[in-house]
Parts: structure tokens; C-alpha cells; sequence
């Protein structure tokens, strides 16, 4: 298990307890899946990242973005097999926690722990890792309301950090920096 503190540009590790860092620099051609919410569907850090893994390790990286704007963890339960596990990953960012911040834990980890045990019977090698984002705010020029709704933001990205430990995951956990900001 490893923390790695990520800014909100992402920044590569210099040295790595990601299987999918070690598997492309051995050669090894590896296919990645993004999921999660408008944070990964359009947030920059998947493209900084597929930027730098291609230009560190040139064509061995197809990385899916699977990541869906106002969704939670309820319908990446419901959409697994179609938007991950039909892709055959060797390795799944999973990041659902922003949309989540409206649920009790107990449904949150549920959800977390049956969308790691698909993945896993779909195929043990997987890697996967979990990410906290960052932490709300009610933009003037959005809907004002964005800390409102997720009023258990925190006690869900605690699950995140928890059921890595508990699991054995690796945790991008940004919630801290961004809460810095």
C-alpha cells in the first residue's frame, strides 16, 4: 500500500509500487481503464497521465476513459461488465467518490467492494487503484450548491483510504491537496 500525494497536476512517481508502472517499463503492453465520474470523463489528469506514460514507454499504454458525468458508484456497479471488464484491464483507476458524497459509507463501500470483487473474478492480475478527488465547492458561477449535496464527501473518501488498506490497493488520495487549496 502507498500513498502517493498527487497536486492537482498530475505528477509521475519517481519510483513506483504500481504494477502497471514496472509492466511498461519491462516492455509489457499494458490496457488501462479510467472509471469513475465527470472528474475522469473530463478532468485533465487523464490525459497528463496517458501523456506521460506514452511518452515514457511509446506505444505500449491503450488507456480507456470510461468515466461518466453524474454517476456514482451504483451505476458503475450496474455498468461494469460493459464500460471495464469487456476491455480486459490490466490495471483500473476507479474514482467514484465526488457523486457519492450524498450516501451513507456502509452503501458506498458496498458498492466499492462488489465492483473490486467483479473486477477480481474477472481476472485476479488486475491492478487496481482507488483515488479520492477533490473536495466541493459552491462555484459563484455553477450551481451553488455543490457542498450542499455531499455533505458525506469526507466520510466517503475515508472508505476509499480504508478499503485500500483493508485490500491491499494502491490510493491516489488528492482529497488532501485540494483541501490545502
Amino acid at each position: 500500500f502507498r500513498i502517493w500525494p498527487v497536486p492537482p497536476v498530475w505528477t509521475p512517481p519517481t519510483s513506483s509500487g504500481s504494477q502497471l508502472v514496472r509492466r511498461l517499463a519491462a516492455g509489457g503492453p499494458q490496457t488501462g481503464v479510467v472509471y469513475g465520474t465527470s472528474l475522469t470523463a473530463g478532468g485533465p489528469w487523464v490525459e497528463q497521465m496517458r501523456s506521460w506514460l506514452t511518452q515514457n514507454y511509446p506505444g505500449a499504454l491503450t488507456l480507456i476513459n470510461s468515466g461518466m458525468s453524474g454517476k456514482g458508484s451504483d451505476t458503475g456497479t450496474n455498468l461494469l461488465d460493459s464500460k471495464v471488464l469487456t476491455f480486459n484491464p490490466d490495471v483500473v483507476f476507479i474514482e467514484f467518490g465526488m457523486n457519492d458524497g450524498e450516501m451513507e459509507s456502509a452503501e458506498v463501500q458496498a458498492n466499492l467492494d462488489n465492483i473490486i470483487d467483479r473486477i477480481r473474478a474477472h481476472d485476479p492480475a488486475t491492478e487496481i487503484i482507488l483515488q479520492t478527488m477533490n473536495s466541493p465547492w459552491n462555484s459563484p458561477a455553477g450551481s451553488s450548491i455543490s457542498l450542499q449535496i455531499r455533505p458525506n464527501l469526507p466520510d466517503v473518501y475515508e472508505v476509499y483510504r480504508n478499503v485500500a488498506v483493508a485490500r491491499g490497493l494502491l490510493l491516489i488520495d488528492h482529497y488532501p491537496n485540494w483541501k490545502a487549496l
